[in-house]
């Protein structure tokens, strides 16, 4: 009887092998399919949360203490001085000071694109929120109201037919000085939407003297100035739109996830 030809076997080897890869490829590019359906819903995703975790929480939904106006009395606290990243910076306390709020705006000072704060070497003030509280709580009227936030000041934008229910001593801009590194984490983490509590100092501060000129902090929720505050106390009381901060953060990091997998279904096939 006649044997089977060597290549008669590497035929066979070959189909099977040429079968296997088949399969393989296959299962990458069904994966693939599944990778790239997961990224565009994570997309999506993205983009509805980004909006609507700055929405403005009901007036059902706000603590009672933000119907309280801020609380500020005289001080005994002495002139410090403090530094941060090598600038040392004189602080001269005004008046104690309380306040409970609901944040509608706020600038990182620290971002890239906020250059002011780095050009006068200004590493002290890390954050402004830009809080109402009392009677525009009551009218509800943030919630038909704009606003947004530059380097220095809150921008607020009201209807025509809203302005008799807006009261202006009822908002304020708040530059904030954290006191220490567990203050300054805690400020960080906010958000629009998020109810807080801050104590502390309203103050003047400036660079070591002859090396540039003072803040001060405005001391009547009366003028259009702003309150600069050193804060020793911080609180983030509620947060705001809690599901979609989580539903925000997933789909980013979801997105990351699917565009590095897909990098390697790519160099693999």
């Amino acid at each position: 009887m006649g044997g089977y030809s060597p290549n008669f076997f590497k035929k066979i080897n070959s189909f099977k092998k040429e079968k296997k890869d088949y399969h393989s490829r296959g299962k990458i590019q069904g994966l693939k399919k599944i990778i790239k359906a997961i990224l565009l819903i994570s997309i999506i995703l993205l983009g509805i949360s980004f909006f609507k975790k700055k929405e403005m929480p009901s007036k059902e939904e706000i603590l009672d203490v933000l119907y309280q106006a801020p609380i500020q009395s005289e001080t005994q606290a002495p002139s410090f001085t403090t530094e941060r990243k090598g600038v040392v910076y004189r602080v001269v306390p005004l008046y104690n000071y309380e306040l409970w709020g609901l944040i509608v705006s706020y600038n990182d000072c620290e971002r890239w694109w906020d250059y002011h704060h780095k050009a006068a070497r200004d590493y002290l003030n890390t954050k402004d929120i830009c809080v109402v509280w009392g009677k525009n709580i009551k009218s509800e009227v943030y919630r038909r109201m704009k606003f947004d936030s530059g380097s220095w000041t809150c921008y607020s934008h009201i209807p025509y037919f809203e302005i008799k229910n807006f009261d202006h001593s009822c908002l304020s801009n708040n530059h904030l000085l954290p006191a220490n590194r567990q203050i300054y984490k805690e400020i960080k983490k906010t958000d629009i939407g998020d109810q807080i509590h801050i104590k502390g100092y309203l103050v003047k501060y400036s660079r070591r003297p002859g090396t540039g000129g003072w803040r001060e902090s405005s001391t009547t929720r009366l003028d259009n100035g702003c309150e600069i505050i050193y804060v020793t106390d911080f609180q983030i009381l509620k947060r705001g739109n809690i599901a979609w901060h989580y539903i925000y953060t997933i789909s980013k990091y979801s997105i990351i996830a699917c565009l590095i997998i897909l990098t390697i279904i790519f160099l693999i096939l």
